[in-house]
């Protein structure tokens, strides 16, 4: 890579074009040099600095000579430019792709300075990103799951008998009754689960109120609640 130190007397557009040419036809970060952002924006700035002071000192409003390297700045800016939005996109697949694939390896040495702190940047950020999306999910499926008492109360459907959706008569009392006692005998039913995690209070099939669970106490609860709470990898069965 030659010295950007004077861009006077070392730059040329044929270096320039060759350079985007390059960012334009390859899927690849190309080489570039450690300061070119900071050499060539430097001296752009000092020459367009340059150019306007001598202008001030001359009484000739338009001068041929100045236009015509003010207009070569402005070119030699303009693809500077292009260059540096090209491999800020390259870099940005790099950090979405480093973010989902931890292990990828990337070429830091292909980076300037800013342009390895901006893919650092990236990573972060998408990894922010898939986190927050992963949570609030998480967060919204919960509480559609209504174990939070103090949310909506879990609702345990009972299993009801066809006769009990009919008007009580003394007929059909005697059945219901048993049948009523069947469901509850089953929605008692109850085993030991550790908690995972800390779970709030919720209700019991009976309305009853069980919790809050540290993480990793042992407790009983209705086997319905455990089945529910093992799913969700918030408990395992002991």
């Amino acid at each position: 890579m030659r010295d950007m130190g004077n861009i006077e007397e070392n730059i040329s557009y044929e270096y320039l074009f060759d350079l985007l040419r390059r960012e334009k036809t390859r899927e690849d970060l190309q080489s570039i040099d450690k300061d070119f952002y900071k050499n060539i924006f430097f001296n752009l700035n000092k020459r367009e600095k340059i150019i306007q002071e001598k202008q001030s000192q001359t009484s000739l409003i338009t001068n041929i000579d100045f236009e015509k390297e003010k207009i070569e700045v402005k070119n030699i800016r303009k693809i500077a430019q292009d260059i540096m939005d090209r491999r800020q996109k390259k870099i940005i697949l790099l950090g979405l792709t480093r973010a989902r694939i931890p292990g990828t390896i990337i070429n830091n040495d292909l980076f300037t300075e800013r342009e390895e702190e901006f893919f650092n940047k990236c990573v972060e950020l998408f990894r922010k990103f898939k986190h927050e999306v992963e949570s609030s999910i998480i967060s919204e499926y919960d509480n559609q799951d209504n174990l939070n008492v103090e949310d909506k109360p879990i609702e345990i459907p009972k299993q009801i008998d066809e006769q009990e959706q009919k008007p009580e008569t003394k007929e059909v009392e005697e059945p219901k009754i048993i049948q009523e006692k069947e469901v509850k005998k089953e929605e008692y039913k109850t085993i030991k689960v550790e908690f995972l995690n800390e779970i709030t209070k919720f209700y019991s099939p009976n309305k009853e109120i069980l919790g809050p669970f540290e993480k990793g106490q042992i407790a009983e609860v209705p086997e319905i609640i455990a089945n529910i709470l093992i799913k969700k990898g918030r408990a395992k069965k002991i």
